[in-house]
């Protein structure tokens, strides 16, 4: 699930962690959602088991659909014992289709078809491959999160992917021809893209958690921009998640008219000059009041 906000412009995002449900009529628990600070229904942790007339099989087989909390559809594909198998369409909250990824046997085989919010769109028949051989040897592919998008803001679209082993992350870039251009290794498992234009037109951000540590009941986020020869960090921060401490996303939105970033430890400004984002306030991206924090579940 995520927002993708410009100024001016409101564009997608999406997490590794989806979906957020389970096809209706086989919800195992009470689902009680909330507008979030994007205007976007998020679950909340107050869910009570309940019964139902359909129970979730527990091995999952023929088609499913998963939804986001508002009903829209976030993902559909064919199980075969309890394996993905086939074409499965992903989806933005805005509904517009964002990827087609291939499965068997429960596998990514490698052909994906991924489409930018303009509409255009790139084939892979060996995406996981690129991905694999852009990776140092131990690194072994288990998840991937791939985005087509114009990260300069010039018409020319560039391949972004968070890639995870069992314990570590990649952030990647390619160009259009598959190239690899820069990546960024991480011990933890990175998750949550979100994006915003640093301007109307312009480079676009891209923001994602580094780890999210349950016990410490921290999650560090991280917001960098493609310079067109390297991956540059502009912000991090240290947000909350974990021991009773709600999940927030960071919104991007117009700050004393620069682009900002809204999180949950202050009120962060685009600085030009700095190429960087500072804080200028402690103005917080919280729940709204009284609301329990998000349920994450477990990442496919």
């Amino acid at each position: 699930m995520f927002l993708f906000f410009t100024v001016g412009l409101l564009q997608a995002t999406e997490k590794l962690w989806v979906p957020l449900g389970q096809p209706a009529g086989q919800m195992m628990g009470e689902v009680v959602s909330t507008p979030d600070a994007q205007g976007k229904s998020a679950l909340v942790s107050n869910s009570t088991p309940v019964a139902t007339e359909t129970a979730a099989p527990k091995v999952k087989d023929g088609h499913w659909i998963y939804k986001y909390t508002d009903g829209t559809p976030e993902s559909e594909g064919d199980y075969s014992a309890d394996k993905k198998e086939g074409v499965w369409k992903y989806y933005r909250p805005d509904g517009t289709e964002c990827r087609e990824m291939e499965f068997k046997d429960g596998v990514m085989t490698g052909t994906a078809v991924l489409w930018a919010t303009d509409g255009s769109q790139k084939y892979f028949d060996h995406l996981s491959d690129l991905i694999q051989m852009a990776a140092s040897p131990d690194f072994k592919l288990k998840t991937l999160l791939p985005y087509w998008v114009d990260l300069l803001g010039d018409g020319n679209h560039q391949l972004l992917v968070i890639a995870r082993s069992e314990s570590s992350s990649l952030v990647l870039v390619f160009d259009q021809d598959g190239h690899l251009l820069d990546s960024k290794p991480f011990t933890g498992l990175a998750d949550d893209f979100t994006f915003g234009e640093i301007k109307k037109g312009g480079p676009v951000c891209f923001g994602y958690d580094i780890s999210c540590d349950v016990q410490l009941g921290v999650c560090q986020w991280e917001f960098d921009v493609w310079d067109g020869s390297k991956i540059k960090t502009v912000l991090q921060y240290q947000g909350w998640y974990g021991n009773n401490n709600p999940f927030v996303m960071p919104v991007f939105r117009e700050v004393q008219g620069q682009t900002g970033i809204v999180t949950d430890n202050g009120t962060f400004q685009w600085d030009e000059t700095g190429q960087t984002f500072k804080k200028v306030s402690n103005d917080l991206a919280t729940p709204k009041a009284g609301v329990p924090s998000p349920v994450i579940p477990t990442a496919q």
